[in-house]
């Protein structure tokens, strides 16, 4: 019998997807506060982009491999190292997708976009725009709405 019940770290594991969106929404805002006096909706900073995005699909695969620790610990969220919160958590932190990471079904190649740029979108804030992007998007957007040049030599 194990010396600690393994329904405290069960409870935890339903926490930790969550959390982590929420927490690295949080984090993301926070540098663009620190440098304003204004709030980050107030159209005071207009030109501002902020694109938040994670990656794909939620880890549904239980770990099995704790990387030299005691195996018990592998779903403990307090482990530095690969975390597991099981199918059920995979499947809410991925919602609206279906299936997971290394899947190729949307919940393992699409990854919801967030983006904050009051001058830019001429959508409704808060509105939900269904076409799909590609990551390499990001980039050549970037280049177009800041005025750049994209290098016409590497440089090592």
């Amino acid at each position: 019998m194990p010396a600690v019940s393994p329904q405290p770290r069960a409870n935890t594991r339903k926490f930790f997807a969550p959390a982590r969106s929420i927490r690295s929404l949080t984090g993301t805002g926070s540098p663009y506060a620190a440098n304003s006096s204004t709030h980050p909706r107030d159209p005071g900073r207009p030109n501002t982009l902020i694109l938040f995005l994670s990656a794909n699909g939620g880890c549904a695969e239980p770990s099995t491999d704790a990387g030299g620790q005691p195996a018990e610990r592998i779903n403990d969220p307090a482990f530095a190292g690969n975390v597991s919160y099981g199918t059920g958590w995979a499947n809410a932190a991925n919602t609206p997708f279906r299936k997971f990471k290394s899947q190729l079904y949307a919940g393992g190649i699409a990854t919801p976009l967030i983006v904050h740029w009051p001058a830019g979108l001429k959508t409704k804030p808060g509105s939900i725009d269904p076409t799909p992007g590609y990551l390499t998007d990001i980039m050549s957007t970037a280049l177009a709405i800041s005025g750049a040049n994209y290098l016409s030599k590497h440089y090592d």
